[in-house]
């Protein structure tokens, strides 16, 4: 009996110390986890700290080795193999570190729209950008003739495409650039400065008809003199100016620049389709077949029988051609200029005579019209003019 409420005892204590113990292990488990979980964004902090921090000249120690994050470069190659794998948070701090900057303007904009076929993305430069990009020479002479400009007492202003100088009201004229430099465009007449270039054939420049290409320095020259003929014909009201360096206020800049200040503008050329023309077959004679009157019908016969009027035609003759063929004391009638000149074309209904040749001769001319030089000649020489109507 004694030996088995020995045993029995032994059993109940090492029960209860199992007990005992196993109740500590959950108590430390809990303790443990509960540590883990306050401490876990100081532990964050500190990984991003150690991040951010730059790197000293110094080599870093073994332990320092140990304790800090390697990166990939760093990494010892007994390293590589002890090497964890990363957990979500280390995976995001490094793919914010290796994305790249953002794009300028224009590369988003060929980045975000989709060119179809024979599309091009084209920059629109304004006047100002221009003179940015341009070179030194350019923008000194810019600022010797709007210094001049403003001198003389016009007043200016700021378009996309060129500058305009103007005296009240009346446009007197304008700076801009082209392929070619800086240009001055002036209200004058360009016949009586033939050293300038005429564009008056152009819509555009109808109220500025005048170009000078201010390039060398007898291009400025022309420049400043007709400036100061500008100053003659509006006659400005001229007031104390002061000179101002205008290549100083205008740096160069790139591109990305002046498309964020608003100067530069991307747009898109489209080429447009061309027209596919049909080929035309030959006809063959298998394909020609003859319709009698029968087979056609009714309201085709009678268009067909209706009057088809031709449209007469015009012709242009010199006083030298019809002095050649007809003899002094003659009449140069319409009838007889058609048949000795255009042998005897019916289609021609309408004849003018121009005055390039000699009137040595007595004639009588009949046309339609007569050039004045043609007249004076006709006349001059005691002849008639006689004019058809048509």
């Amino acid at each position: 009996m004694r030996d088995l409420l020995a045993v029995d005892f032994s059993t109940g204590v090492a029960a209860v110390l199992l007990g005992a113990a196993a109740i500590i292990l959950v108590v430390m488990v809990a303790e443990a986890v509960c540590a883990g979980l306050a401490h876990k964004p100081k532990a964050k902090k500190k990984k991003t700290e150690v991040i951010v921090q730059t790197v000293t000249e110094e080599e870093p120690t073994e332990a320092e080795v140990t304790k800090q994050p390697l990166t990939g470069q760093e990494k010892p190659v007994e390293a590589e193999a002890e090497a964890q794998p990363l957990t979500e948070e280390k995976q995001t701090e490094q793919s914010v570190e290796i994305l790249p900057a953002a794009p300028p303007e224009a590369e988003r904009v060929k980045t975000e729209v989709q060119l179809a076929e024979g599309e091009k993305l084209i920059y629109d430069k304004s006047f100002l950008s221009r003179l940015i990009l341009s070179e030194e020479e350019v923008k000194d002479s810019y600022s010797a003739l709007k210094n001049e400009l403003l001198k003389s007492g016009f007043q200016s202003r700021i378009c996309w495409r060129y500058e305009s100088f103007r005296a009240d009201k009346p446009l007197a004229a304008k700076l801009a650039i082209r392929a070619g430099g800086l240009c001055l465009f002036c209200a004058l007449d360009p016949e009586n400065y033939p050293q300038a270039e005429d564009i008056s054939d152009k819509k555009t420049y109808k109220r500025t008809p005048l170009m000078c290409l201010v390039k060398s320095e007898s291009g400025k020259k022309i420049s400043k003199n007709l400036i100061a003929d500008l100053a003659q014909k509006f006659q400005p009201e001229s007031g104390g100016y002061e000179e101002c360096d205008y290549a100083e206020l205008l740096p160069f800049e790139e591109m990305q620049s002046l498309l964020e200040r608003g100067l530069v503008k991307v747009k898109i050329y489209r080429k447009r389709p061309r027209v596919k023309r049909k080929k035309i077959q030959p006809v063959t004679e298998e394909k020609i077949t003859l319709k009698t009157v029968e087979e056609i019908p009714q309201t085709a016969q009678k268009k067909s029988l209706k009057k088809r009027y031709k449209k007469g035609v015009k012709k242009v003759i010199n006083l030298e051609a019809v002095y050649a063929c007809f003899e002094e004391g003659e009449s140069a009638t319409f009838e007889e200029i058609v048949n000795r000149i255009f042998k005897g074309n019916k289609n021609i209904t309408y004849i003018k005579v121009l005055g390039r040749g000699k009137a040595d001769k007595i004639l009588a001319v009949t046309a339609n019209s007569f050039s004045r030089s043609a007249e004076k000649n006709i006349l001059g020489a005691g002849g008639k003019i006689i004019r058809k109507n048509s």
